[in-house]
């Protein structure tokens, strides 16, 4: 096309796998951002010479390398290049884009703006220099790399300057990236206003009128000094269609939905996501959205669009003709051409109209354009309920949402996308998934578009390190909501199993709802993870949110604000709480004891509450159903709560009591599970005698169900009973082969054995082989994967490691379970009640091993809040809880 365009490459030297897929995503990012200080990407690939690269307009003009070799910037100058420096990091971030390589080769002046061309690259001149001082690959320290080298190019491009001016760059330049500013956004906030009060000053020796006019218009924003609103986040909005006439096959009501999906994915058009428009809609009695009847400059405003599109669909006899209104920033009507066709080709009819509208708005990326494989060929009533479906979906109304998505595979066994959204959907009420996610990816998996395969593919990677590797590059690829919101949500449920913290799943989902602000279900896990860290204000900030954009819950979906409140009265507001409580307890209607069934024994595990858990299984035990299975339940909801507590007496009697109640041979095992296997994990003073329990679990060796796991807790509860002898003796033994279970809690016998004989060494290998079988939902043994991962944390103290030993304690954090808890507990409600023991051995390894304030104030968090939770612990836990109080004493002082 003689163009002039510049090649950004990779050297094969530095072409790691991780720099590698930074490159790549970054690339990828940038090609779908469409912004007038960042240049547009034409093209990513990878080539012969070079393992990738990326190709981007040669822009002609100084740049700020050239143009500061010269001399420094003016202050006008300085300004405009702090600005556009600054509103280009904004939405490169907001778009999930991070360089930390930024350089003043890469920033050039075209027509009198700078623009970024080359984020995420690094020059051959000066590369040592430009470069953040912290190393970083991504996320939220790359962030804070890029505003460093902002500060550090604003610095050097103004030279002297005036000390409010240089506050705000020092600030950008702190060594701490927490010390630096927040976000772009916020650096530039700060720019524009100490550049406006330097503006400000010769006004004062302007006649008094003169001042008042000149204050006036300012005020009411008249010419000169009107303020241009900000750019919106979006390009594109498609609204619902409107019906001219008879509409028979429902066309009106399926366009836009197509629409959308033609356009999803192009790059370089971002869209208003369907929540955003859904949002600012309201709908008839059937639950229908109501196109606008006017389509103006407030509307277009606050969806945050510079383009809407809105459609009308007219009958021809048997065809339908489709036509489009294109509205700008300003609210200015451009119609596009009709387009006629069939109404049993709705998804080729929509990629007729995204052409149309990719040739108007960002005919540039008319190449890029690929139909998406997804609804091609997929008859209309599957394609009506799929659209439905995600229209439900898109209100949070995962019941309707799931009825409709079944509705479409129902009519078409081979709509993958309907598939892949129905088990999802199912995933996230709590329900059997009831989709076989590898058969369907081995029929069908080809016609997914790209993200939801790769999405699709990384789930069923079984080894969770490649799993999270692979999702990370879908959504560095595709930073849509909705890839974000799957990753965040293994992120929360899994990552804790090989030693990520939530708040990585936590910061996740914040990019979700970045990419979505009307994304209701991200706000759940962030709610839950501030009201465990103890942040009531950012947990009640994200509560609100979440209510701003949450319709009324729907027949068949919790109320999930309601109990997401109670939640953070039982942590925050005790007296508050007491009160809903009492009424609880006084309304105890059949609505609220269906609602607090499935989330009473949540309160430990999820939200870090036992309290709240015991209260509201004693509220079900005297107001729910009167049925054994019920009220068995509940009383293990209290018993876990009271354990979790510190209260083992206590709770081993209510365990005791649902045992009885529920005559289940689970809960049997269990009960000698719950006596001899935490001692054995190193809480002493659990029990006082575990031999008993030991014989009783040898008299369960003839239940061939059940013998592999009653051996397994027996051998370890040799060591919980300060027998390390016959602990050797009995894992000396070759293990039962023949049954399902035993190879694997053999094979963590074997490691703890090797761990026992001072070899941490060969326990870890060993534990390595087998822990995929225990990083599941339901492990062998509900109390294996606790002992895998507190033993894997002491063994990796006595190699030395302190790290690898917190990252093994972490695994509590994740709290996964099958459904709504009921009946015996799971193993994810056996983490929540062994994480306070973990809390405290991560207290005392940070405690011991601190280097700096940081590290010590982690440390007493961690001790204050186990203190909090053993206030009342059994006489019996005193060694343990003492120290614990000496340690909560000096971190007060």
């Amino acid at each position: 096309l003689e163009r002039a365009v510049e090649i950004h490459t990779l050297l094969p030297g530095a072409a790691t796998p991780g720099r590698l897929a930074r490159f790549l995503g970054t690339a990828g990012l940038l090609a779908r951002m469409n912004h007038p200080n960042v240049a547009p990407v034409h093209r990513i690939g990878e080539g012969s010479a070079s393992p990738a690269y990326y190709i981007v307009p040669h822009l002609t003009g100084d740049t700020l390398a050239s143009r500061t070799a010269a001399g420094p910037l003016a202050p006008p100058e300085w300004a405009r290049l702090a600005d556009d420096l600054l509103g280009a990091l904004a939405a490169a971030h907001a778009a999930g884009a991070t360089g930390g390589e930024l350089d003043p080769a890469s920033i050039a002046r075209v027509d009198g703006r700078w623009v970024l061309t080359g984020l995420g690259v690094a020059r051959c001149a000066g590369i040592s220099r430009w470069v953040a001082p912290e190393e970083h690959g991504g996320g939220e320290a790359a962030a804070a790399g890029d505003l460093y080298l902002a500060g550090l190019l604003l610095r050097d491009a103004r030279g002297r300057m005036p000390a409010r001016i240089r506050a705000i760059i020092e600030r950008a330049l702190a060594p701490a990236p927490a010390d630096r500013w927040a976000d772009a956004a916020s650096f530039r906030s700060a720019c524009r206003a100490a550049v406006r009060r330097r503006r400000w000053r010769p006004a004062l020796s302007l006649p008094i009128l003169g001042v008042a006019a000149v204050l006036v218009a300012w005020t009411l924003g008249l010419p000169p000094f009107r303020r241009a609103p900000a750019r919106p986040a979006y390009r594109l909005a498609v609204l619902p269609f409107v019906a001219g006439g008879e509409d028979p096959d429902s066309v009106a009501g399926s366009m836009a939905g197509l629409l959308q999906l033609a356009l999803d994915g192009t790059p370089g058009v971002s869209l208003a996501s369907s929540r955003q428009v859904l949002k600012r809609l309201g709908t008839d009695d059937q639950g229908n959205v109501l196109a606008p009847e006017t389509v103006g400059r407030a509307l277009i405003r606050a969806l945050r669009a510079e383009w809407v599109a809105q459609g009308r669909v007219d009958r021809q006899g048997p065809a339908v003709l489709l036509a489009i209104t294109l509205y700008d920033w300003n609210g200015n009507p451009r119609p596009l051409p009709e387009v006629r066709g069939s109404p049993a080709a709705l998804s080729a009819l929509s990629d007729s109209l995204a052409r149309q509208l990719l040739g108007e708005i960002a005919p540039q990326r008319m190449a890029q354009f690929v139909p998406r494989p997804e609804v091609r060929d997929v008859p209309l009533p599957a394609l009506k309920a799929f659209l439905r479906g995600e229209e439900a979906f898109g209100r949070d109304q995962h019941s309707r949402a799931e009825r409709y998505f079944k509705a479409a595979v129902d009519a078409d066994s081979s709509f993958a996308l309907a598939a892949w959204r129905l088990a999802n959907v199912r995933r996230w009420r709590r329900l059997p998934v009831g989709v076989d996610l590898g058969e369907l990816y081995r029929r069908y998996g080809g016609r997914l578009g790209d993200t939801d395969r790769r999405l699709l593919e990384a789930l069923l990677e079984p080894d969770l390190r490649r799993r999270f590797t692979m999702l990370e590059g879908v959504v560095a690829a595709d930073p849509d909501a909705y890839a974000r919101l799957i990753y965040g949500e293994e992120l929360w449920h899994r990552g804790p199993l090989i030693g990520i913290d939530v708040a990585e799943a936590t910061r996740t989902m914040g990019a979700a709802v970045a990419a979505d602000s009307a994304l209701a279900q991200a706000y759940d896990h962030i709610i839950m993870y501030y009201i465990r860290e103890g942040d009531e204000a950012r947990a009640w900030q994200a509560y609100e949110e979440k209510l701003r954009v949450s319709p009324p819950p729907s027949p068949g979906d919790p109320d999930t604000p309601r109990f997401f409140r109670l939640a953070l009265l039982e942590r925050f507001h005790p007296w508050e709480v007491a009160l809903a409580h009492v009424r609880l307890r006084m309304r105890h209607d059949s609505s609220d004891i269906a609602g607090l069934a499935k989330v009473a024994r949540l309160g430990g595990p999820w939200f870090d509450i036992p309290e709240s858990e015991v209260v509201l299984s004693r509220i079900l035990l005297r107001y729910g159903p009167a049925d054994d299975s019920a009220r068995g339940s509940a009383r293990v909801g209290i018993a876990l709560g009271q354990l979790a507590q510190g209260r083992v007496a206590r709770g081993l009697a209510e365990l005791d009591t649902a045992a009885a109640a529920l005559r289940s041979p689970e809960l049997r095992l269990q009960q000698a599970e719950w006596r001899v296997i935490p001692p054995a994990l190193g809480l002493r003073g659990w029990l006082d005698d575990a031999k008993p329990w030991i014989g009783r679990l040898e008299g369960m060796a003839g239940d061939s169900a059940l013998a592999p796991r009653a051996r397994f807790a027996a051998a370890i509860g040799e060591l919980g009973a300060g027998d390390t002898a016959a602990f050797l003796r009995r894992t000396a033994a070759a293990p039962d082969s023949t049954a399902p279970l035993a190879a694997p809690l053999a094979t963590l016998l074997r490691a703890i054995r090797a761990g026992v004989l001072g070899r941490p060494d060969e326990a870890l290998a060993i534990a390595d082989a087998v822990a995929p079988a225990f990083e599941v939902t339901e492990p062998p043994d509900p109390f294996a994967d606790a002992a895998l991962h507190l033993f894997r944390g002491d063994w990796q103290r006595a190699r030395g490691d302190d790290r690898a030993a917190d990252g093994e304690w972490l695994w509590y954090q994740a709290a996964e379970f099958d459904g709504w808890p009921s009946a015996a507990p799971q193993a994810g409600e056996v983490d929540g009640v062994l994480g306070v023991f973990a809390r405290w051995k991560r207290a005392e390894l940070r405690l011991a091993t601190a280097t700096g304030a940081a590290d010590s104030a982690a440390a007493c968090a961690l001790v204050r809040r186990v203190a909090e939770l053993w206030k009342d612990a059994d006489a019996s836990l005193a060694p343990v809880h003492a120290a614990i109080l000496t340690h909560a004493g000096g971190c007060r002082s």
